[in-house]
């Protein structure tokens, strides 16, 4: 793959469960891809282990949360990318679209990911589906013509060559297809390299084969596809679907059902930690769950910086924290955490290092219960002076007692209340250069 290389992934995730989405991601961990499309996600704790993994290893991640008992698609890219409005624009049921838009050599391209709604034959589910189709054609006249794009997912539709044994699509199915390179301007990208290629991602119960999931791209971007294919891993009657790699841009598509069981040959690796992106806080998967972000500052001295704080309604309770705080929507979390380590000491960091761990609690402040998850930057400072005043908010003027940078030894030595409270530990296997990253705390 040429340096100037875009390659992409879809990948049907199959709603998982916590465990199952670890297996996921020790086999996503090894794949090499600047682009992840995961379709069949939910607001469900396995999508969510997902999106905060991807997070805490410095993707950029678009997860427009869907709506409870719906389905949607996550974007998670080590390209840093720009939010995209395309699932808006659809209207209804808009979490089955995420869309970013990426930079490249070449100029923006816009990925946009899908999760068409399945069907049956009863007439409610016909006529969702068919409802959804006509909206994202509708938002697909309305996108910048201008603007390359790649539109891949779970489409749960065949081309118009395929008639199954089967036979159960409808017409309004095959046009949606046949729309997608009349009206749109998108060409799909196998059948563009593999003209007489007969290949499924999916195989039903009666033996059929069916080609659900697609990776189209603009004309304009067809000639510098180098490569599209489905890699078959068959575990049951479901296949493993994968394609791309590219020169100038390529897209690869990878789909997999995984409702009877697991891949087998996909042990648990942590996520690597890629060069820093961003992440899209779209919605919090849980009522009430707020994200956060902090950051372990390192002076020359090796000794870390912490907040002391109390509870301005219990001024008994207090503790020592890393600096941090609340995510605001649209912001990144490293952003967010320098943010928060500028208003709150002044101080003013550079480039962060990597994500150190995520942790999620729940607790009590000013008498409400809050829940809280929370992704940890290593910063390393030559000069930890402040470059400006502390810019506390009224809450933080309430709480705020103090900072003050604490050696290993004083640490060990401190027995008042750290957040979180293994830090004396952590912080002597990061020294030690034995901190296996990201972790992630449940306390």
């Amino acid at each position: 793959m040429a340096a100037s290389g875009l390659s992409l992934l879809t990948f049907n995730v199959g709603n998982p469960s916590e465990e199952r989405a670890r297996r996921q991601l020790g086999w996503l961990a090894g794949r090499d891809e600047h682009v992840l499309v995961l379709t069949e996600t939910k607001a469900s704790s396995g999508c969510q282990l997902l999106a905060d993994a991807f997070a805490a290893a410095g993707y950029h991640v678009t997860f427009p949360v869907p709506e409870p008992g719906e389905y949607g698609v996550m974007i998670a890219s080590r390209i840093q990318a720009q939010p995209d409005g395309f699932g808006d624009t659809i209207g209804y049921l808009p979490t089955r679209a995420a869309a970013t838009t990426l930079p490249t050599p070449d100029g923006p391209v816009q990925i946009i990911g899908v999760y068409v709604p399945s069907r049956d034959a009863g007439l409610e589910k016909t006529e969702r589906k068919q409802k959804w189709l006509a909206a994202c054609m509708a938002a697909l006249a309305a996108r910048d013509p201008g603007l390359p794009a790649v539109f891949l997912g779970d489409l749960n539709i065949l081309e118009p060559g395929h008639r199954p044994h089967y036979p159960f699509f409808a017409p309004f199915e095959y046009d949606f297809y046949r729309a997608l390179n009349a009206e749109h301007g998108f060409v799909d990208t196998f059948r563009h390299l593999h003209p007489d290629a007969i290949e499924h991602s999916w195989v039903g119960r009666t033996g059929d084969g069916y080609r659900y999931d697609h990776a189209f791209c603009s004309v304009a971007l067809a000639p510098a596809v180098a490569d599209c294919r489905y890699v078959h891993e068959r575990h049951t009657r479901h296949s493993v679907l994968a394609g791309v790699q590219a020169g100038e841009v390529s897209t690869e598509t990878h789909a997999a059902m995984w409702r009877r069981q697991p891949l087998t040959n996909c042990s648990l690796r942590s996520a690597r930690v890629m060069p820093a992106g961003h992440l899209t806080v779209t919605a919090a998967a849980e009522p009430g769950l707020r994200l956060g972000a902090r950051v372990l500052v390192l002076d020359s001295q090796d000794r870390v910086l912490l907040i002391h704080a109390r509870d301005p309604d219990e001024p008994a309770s207090e503790w020592w924290e890393l600096p941090g705080g609340g995510i605001d929507p649209g912001e990144t979390p490293q952003a967010a955490a320098c943010r928060e380590l500028a208003e709150e000491t002044g101080i003013l960091s550079g480039e962060l290092g990597p994500c150190l761990w995520t942790r999620e609690t729940r607790f009590r402040y000013r008498g409400r219960p809050h829940h809280r998850r929370e992704t940890v930057f290593l910063a390393r400072l030559n000069d930890p002076a402040p470059a400006r005043a502390p810019r506390h908010t009224p809450n933080e003027k309430a709480g705020l007692l103090g900072h003050h940078w604490w050696s290993q030894s004083e640490l060990d030595r401190f027995h008042g209340r750290l957040l979180p409270p293994s830090l004396p530990r952590l912080l002597a296997a990061l020294l030690a250069e034995e901190l296996p990253t990201p972790l992630t705390l449940d306390s």
